[in-house]
């Protein structure tokens, strides 16, 4: 107990007065565990409470342990809290494994318990073993150096006292202090992963290397602090050449890092939408930013989208997908709102002078020139355009491109058009042979910006 107690009084995770929820499945490690801390807590002045998440995977047996928790707890006088949910139509509803699933909505509970009664911290019993697997799996899988650094001492409101600790350690204390423990029997299905890690792997690195498991829990801790500076690095370089208003990154500057900086940035970018992305994905990304196509595009699991326009790297969730608005008719003398746009036009008439004072938010067009009602409208298939003072008639699709705008902002672009033609395109110009000349009779349609819409 000694050893476990120095181990996280290091990293700062029992405190004088806090109060840490112990996750508990009934198995040796949680017990220990468990054990451990209800022990200490009465030194060192905290409180402790177990949460116990039932997964329904296992039947009848995973309602006995939960009894067993239920009834150790009683017996012990300690608060306990317990959660069941059936972990198998979860997995299927949203399309994920098992484990995956199971994790998920354990820590779920855990978290929204923690919040519910104010506890500071919320205790698992990761050890030494299951460190060992992870960082094996991570090897296997070729997720990089943060991969290697296993599991981590702290994170967040996660503690584990145990992880210093090898599986074999922890029983034989369960033996010296006669702690009860139940087994489950899922964790020698060789179906799963780490469990082949566990029964075969590691027994024999542990008869080549008997110091393996003290090996890789040093290395662990090397690697972390080794992380902790290249993040450090990263991060700074990440708010240097992040996009304003998206979460996006400048796609020359991000090429022109270091890899062991870029490949962080984009892990980064991709952590805060929720998505943990494989060495490929990284991969391709980084294609997509030193690409000299102007735009791509790049599907990643959980709805994420990743958009190459023009200077631009941009993650963005497929709901966020862009759509279009309606033809809309402009009144004179009246403002009209398109919310979906963002912008709000309107519709007068003049006489054109030289004098008048234009702005880039503004175009006047010969009235004689004006075919029926002027609108504002989404391109169309065939559009075409010429821009006053240039050579050649293009179609819109073609100027767009030429004007470098992104494909997911060309319907939400907005053309000025009167029944016949296209007048005039914001941010591009008035069409060819439109401009009034002085004293004659003019339309004019000016527009401004009132919130939302696509982001430009």
């Amino acid at each position: 107990m000694i050893a476990v107690v120095e181990f996280a009084e290091k990293y700062g995770m029992l405190t004088q007065g806090s109060f840490i929820l112990c996750a508990v499945s009934g198995g040796a490690d949680s017990m220990c565990l468990l054990d451990i801390l209800r022990k200490h807590s009465e030194k060192a002045d905290y409180r402790i409470a177990v949460l116990h998440f039932n997964h329904q995977l296992r039947g009848k047996k995973a309602d006995a342990d939960e009894k067993f928790v239920r009834d150790y707890c009683e017996k012990e006088n300690i608060k306990a809290f317990f959660e069941t949910a059936d972990v198998q139509n979860y997995a299927r509803a949203k399309g994920v494994g098992i484990e995956e699933a199971a994790r998920e909505l354990r820590y779920r509970f855990f978290e929204e318990t923690a919040r519910c009664l104010a506890a500071d911290k919320v205790a698992t019993a990761h050890n030494a073993d299951d460190n060992a697997e992870t960082v094996l799996m991570n090897l296997a899988r070729g997720s990089g150096l943060k991969g290697l650094c296993g599991i981590p001492p702290v994170r967040g409101i996660y503690i584990r006292p145990l992880l210093k600790h090898s599986r074999a350690e922890i029983e034989a204390y369960l033996r010296t202090h006669q702690i009860p423990h139940i087994v489950d029997e899922t964790n020698f299905d060789p179906a799963f992963t780490r469990n082949k890690l566990r029964m075969t792997v590691i027994p024999e690195l542990k008869s080549i290397y008997p110091a393996f498991l003290r090996s890789v829990t040093l290395n662990s801790e090397r690697l972390r602090q080794d992380e902790a500076y290249l993040s450090e690095i990263a991060e700074k370089a990440r708010r240097e050449i992040s996009v304003k208003s998206s979460v996006g990154l400048m796609a020359k500057a991000l090429i022109r890092l270091d890899l062991s900086v870029s490949s962080r940035i984009i892990r980064k970018t991709a952590a805060g939408l929720g998505l943990s992305l494989t060495g490929r994905q990284t991969d391709a990304i980084m294609a997509l930013a030193g690409s000299k196509s102007p735009s791509g595009r790049l599907s990643l699991p959980k709805g994420i989208v990743v958009l190459r326009e023009d200077s631009d790297i941009l993650f963005v969730r497929q709901e966020e997908k862009v759509g279009t608005f309606c033809v809309t008719h402009l009144t004179k003398d009246e403002w009209t709102k398109i919310p979906e746009l963002g912008f709000e036009f309107l519709l007068g008439y003049t006489i054109w002078s030289e004098k008048i004072n234009t702005s880039f938010n503004t175009f006047f067009f010969k009235k004689d020139k004006i075919c029926g009602n002027i609108v504002v409208r989404p391109r169309k298939t065939g559009d075409t355009f010429k821009i006053d003072g240039r050579n050649g008639t293009k179609t819109i699709k073609k100027l767009f491109i030429e004007c470098r705008i992104p494909v997911r902002k060309r319907e939400l672009t907005p053309l000025i058009c009167d029944e016949t033609k296209v007048l005039a395109v914001p941010g591009i110009g008035i069409g060819s042979g439109l401009k009034p000349a002085d004293g004659e009779d003019a339309v004019f349609v000016t527009f401004r910006h009132t919130g939302g819409g696509i982001d430009r």
